[in-house]
């Protein structure tokens, strides 16, 4: 097995691990921005790449769109199934890479992805496979944090103990940056523009927030199981307190705020 495939093979473990119930709430707010710019409705044909727990294709769904998501991580597409059939959604989820997409060129009024394909190791690639998918005229939407945010600065502090990315693969962060975004979808054709906001996540206490990371988030639990037995684990956990203690206030509470780039594009046509 070559690095990308063995990173792609532990991307499907580290996002199938943990419960992101309660991260894809606190980003509620993101969701309903990018389906605003959108414009979603009733006859369209959507796909949403790294669709996670399925929040953002079940409300595009609710609009009367016929929509599927994919995503590489098979725990994250059976959440997504169940999530669709407790509110009653006709929303449909696959597994799939947002580098190589099942969807046939030209098939789709919309591609979407939130806070998702910025992670698939090699952007140009996954570019090329978003413009690819939509019709003439098509609309693309992608959120990712921006390089400054603060969920930039969490996810620099817990790189370093995990193993190291394939040689083929650009740092996620870089999606946020318009330059480089302009880049990757150059020669794509899709008329490009860009909007800026911000998460804000609910208040908590450090210690709380700490515990919710370290016993939720996929790739923290998922970094657990390989770093504990090699006497590892401790280490992570105490640069991901320091970094959440930092952020503290007067009362030891958390107010989380995070910066994102909105990409939109427009296919030719």
């Amino acid at each position: 097995m070559d690095d990308l495939a063995q990173a792609k093979q532990g991307a499907r473990a580290a996002w199938s691990a943990g419960d992101f119930t309660r991260f894809a709430e606190m980003i509620g707010s993101s969701r309903g921005r990018l389906l605003g710019l959108l414009g979603i409705g009733p006859g369209d044909e959507v796909l949403d790449v790294g669709s996670g727990y399925g929040n953002l294709a079940i409300e595009a769904a609710a609009t009367g769109a016929s929509v599927t998501g994919v995503d590489i991580a098979p725990g994250m597409v059976a959440m997504a199934r169940r999530a669709a059939q407790v509110a009653g959604s006709p929303a449909l989820f696959e597994e799939g890479d947002a580098e190589d997409l099942a969807a046939e060129t030209g098939s789709v009024d919309v591609v979407m992805s939130s806070f998702a394909c910025m992670f698939a190791p090699r952007h140009a690639v996954t570019a090329g496979e978003l413009a690819r998918v939509l019709r003439p005229g098509g609309r693309m939407g992608v959120l990712a944090w921006t390089p400054d945010s603060d969920i930039a600065q969490f996810i620099r502090v817990t790189v370093p103990h995990l193993p190291p990315p394939p040689s083929s693969a650009q740092p996620p962060l870089l999606w946020g940056d318009e330059d480089h975004v302009r880049g990757i979808f150059a020669g794509t054709g899709l008329e490009l523009s860009f909007a800026r906001d911000t998460v804000t996540f609910p208040t908590m206490p450090a210690q709380e927030i700490i515990e919710v990371h370290l016993r939720e988030f996929g790739p923290l639990v998922a970094a657990r199981a390989m770093l504990e037995p090699q006497g590892r684990w401790q280490a992570l956990v105490d640069d991901v307190s320091a970094f959440f203690r930092s952020k503290s206030g007067a009362d030891g509470s958390v107010t989380f705020t995070s910066d994102y780039v909105i990409v939109l594009g427009r296919a030719p046509g």
